[in-house]
Order: structure tokens, then C-alpha cells, then sequence
């Protein structure tokens, strides 16, 4: 079978993600969706700066969901929970690394499980974190143990390659730290991936949960960074912490250290040598998993590939499964889509 595949939005996973279609022989892309006006109209190739794909790109919702495909890789660097439902109710199952970890635990998304019975499709949320080492993980190393307590996921990651757009216009680096701290809507955003993964995890391992608690902590660049992008005195660094409790204890705990440079005001007591992730589970036995990433000499984009990748890689899945919100607990371990060596 021929997965036909529409790319819709086209930043820098995206990229990665037609670049691994590309050999993919059970993958056709047939269809691109662009967000800014002056990618639309044009071949993807202009996008992605190689030859010509001979597909011309569209930038209204109503023109993507005209397209033939079986699903979506749906990149939007916000969560467009509207979007989503109309492409699920057209009939196309969707893969997103856009907060749909866990979507039943918000009362206000029930209207996406619907949208998957309506289009007869399925939905997954997967990427590198959450949808690998805040959940994935801990699943996995819980098959060695015969009781677990507490999980503990703490995520140190150093952004300054990252896209620009993405560390100062979404994560909100070089804001004043006042402003953040104040900023409901922001801390909403830049949690809501982690508190349904988290409260995944935790239902997963069996625990009842009575509360999901989150708290931010910020740390100010002592020096300009980002070309001067992020200001001193500015937020260089943030702490985000998710904790679910069952019976008032602490049954998972995750916490996320993002910064541009370690010259921050903030006491972080981090692991000298902690990778990307740590996975820590208390139980019988205790078990400890590190996990990091890392892109060839002179290039920074590692997150991106495994995020694409992630994606990719759950293209038959998605597909094959019945219709309904999957999740890491409940959608098949995908594995690299590897291309037979020929003879």
C-alpha cells in the first residue's frame, strides 16, 4: 500500500520530514499546506531548496483538505486544535507533535475523539518530548520493574541553534521575566504538552490521579544573546515543572530546563553530564535511563530529524488503526522505516 501523505505547514521539521519521504517508496506526498502568504502558490522544491517536487503549495485550510490523502503531518508551531478537527472530520488521520498527547483529560477537546469517529481516522501526538522521553521511556523501563512509585523526567536543553522565530516569538526568550510570570495564556501553552503526557504516564502505571500541578521559574541572560535578540537582564533560561499526584503523593514529576547559554543568574542544581534526558524510576526495582541526541559535525538540527522521524516512522500505524485518539500508551512502538538495500 501507497500512504499518501499532505505536509501541511512547512517549517523545519517539515523539511526534514519531506527529505525522509522522499525515500520512502510506500510514501507519496501529495499535497503541502504553507502559513505564510508568500510560500503559497509555489513548487515545494522552492521550500525546501532543491529541485522541483512538481507540488504547488496552498495556504488556505479549505484548499488542503481538497487534497486526496490518507494523512496529515501537521506541524503548526501552535496548537490549532480547529484545525485539526476539520482535517479529521474530512477523513484524513493526522500526526501532530502539537499537543495531542492526551487530549481526553481537557474537557474542552472532547470534540476531537468525535472528529476521528466522523472521519472514520485516528490522531497521535508523538515527537522527541513528550512523545518519546517523558512517555515512551518511562513505558518502556516500566516493563522492568514489579512496582513503581514515582517517575521522575528531567529534560536540560541547550536552544541556541534552535530556530529564532520559535525561541523568541513561542518560548518567549528575552521577555522580562515580570511579564511571563504574568502571562496565564503563555504558561498554558507552554505547558499543556507536558500535563497530558505527564497524566498519560501516570494512568498508564495504574495510578489514580487527584491533581496535576505546575509551576514556572525563570532565569535572566547575563549577557546579550541571539545576535543581541535577548537582551541582559532578559529571560535566558526557563524551568518549567509538571507533578501529578495520586492520593495527595507525587507519582510523576518532570522538569524542563531550556536555555541559550549557561551564563544565567539561576542556582540550577542540574547534573554536571545529563544528556538531554533523564529518566529515573523509584520502585523494584529503581531503574535510570539517559537518553541524548546529536547532528553531525557543524549542524544543530538533531531534534529536528527525531521529531520528523517520530512521525515518519508512524505513518502505518496511524493508518491501520481504528479510528479514535491514540497515545503512547496505546498506538504501536514505531521503529525506523527503513529502506530495503537493494539485491
Amino acid at each position: 500500500m501507497t500512504y499518501r501523505v499532505i505536509q501541511w505547514y512547512t517549517g523545519a521539521i517539515a523539511r526534514e520530514q519531506i527529505r525522509m519521504l522522499e525515500d520512502k517508496p510506500e510514501a507519496e506526498l501529495v499535497g503541502a499546506v504553507v502559513h505564510h502568504k508568500e510560500k503559497s502558490g509555489i513548487d515545494l522544491g522552492e521550500i525546501t531548496k532543491g529541485p522541483a517536487m512538481g507540488i504547488t503549495t496552498v495556504g488556505n485550510i479549505d484548499d488542503g483538505l481538497a487534497i486526496d490523502a490518507d494523512v496529515v503531518l501537521y506541524n503548526a508551531p501552535f496548537e490549532r486544535y480547529d484545525e485539526i478537527i476539520r482535517i479529521l472530520e474530512s477523513g484524513k488521520n493526522v500526526i501532530t507533535p502539537s499537543a495531542a498527547f492526551y487530549p481526553s483529560i481537557r474537557p474542552e477537546l472532547s470534540e476531537l475523539e468525535a472528529a476521528c469517529r466522523k472521519g472514520g481516522v485516528s490522531l497521535l501526538g508523538t515527537g522527541v518530548n513528550p512523545g518519546f522521553a517523558g512517555d515512551v521511556l518511562p513505558l518502556v523501563a516500566s516493563s522492568l520493574c514489579a512496582r513503581v512509585d514515582h517517575v521522575h523526567i528531567q529534560e536540560v536543553g541547550e536552544l541556541s541553534g534552535w530556530d529564532p522565530f520559535m525561541l523568541t516569538e513561542v518560548m518567549k526568550f528575552g521577555k522580562e521575566v515580570e511579564e511571563l510570570e504574568k502571562d496565564a495564556a503563555y504558561f498554558d501553552l507552554m505547558t499543556n504538552s507536558f500535563r497530558q503526557s505527564c497524566q498519560m504516564l501516570a494512568e498508564a502505571l495504574n495510578f489514580k490521579v487527584d491533581g496535576v500541578a505546575t509551576r514556572p521559574d525563570f532565569a535572566r541572560a547575563r549577557r546579550d544573546l541571539l545576535d543581541g535578540r535577548v537582551r541582559e537582564g532578559t529571560v535566558g533560561g526557563i524551568h518549567l515543572q509538571v507533578v501529578v499526584t495520586s492520593k495527595g503523593s507525587p507519582v510523576v514529576t518532570e522538569d524542563l530546563y531550556w536555555r541559550l547559554d549557561d551564563d544565567l543568574d539561576a542556582p540550577w542544581a542540574l547534573d554536571p553530564d545529563p544528556g538531554e534526558w533523564q529518566v529515573t524510576l523509584e520502585g523494584n526495582p529503581n531503574v535510570k535511563l539517559g537518553a541524548s541526541l546529536s547532528s553531525a559535525k557543524g549542524q544543530s538540527n538533531a531534534g529536528q530529524v527525531a521529531t520528523g522521524a517520530r512521525m515518519v516512522n508512524s505513518i502505518r500505524d496511524v493508518c491501520d488503526a481504528d479510528a479514535g485518539i491514540l497515545t503512547a500508551a496505546t498506538a504501536p512502538m514505531p521503529r525506523c522505516w527503513n529502506v530495503p538495500s537493494p539485491g
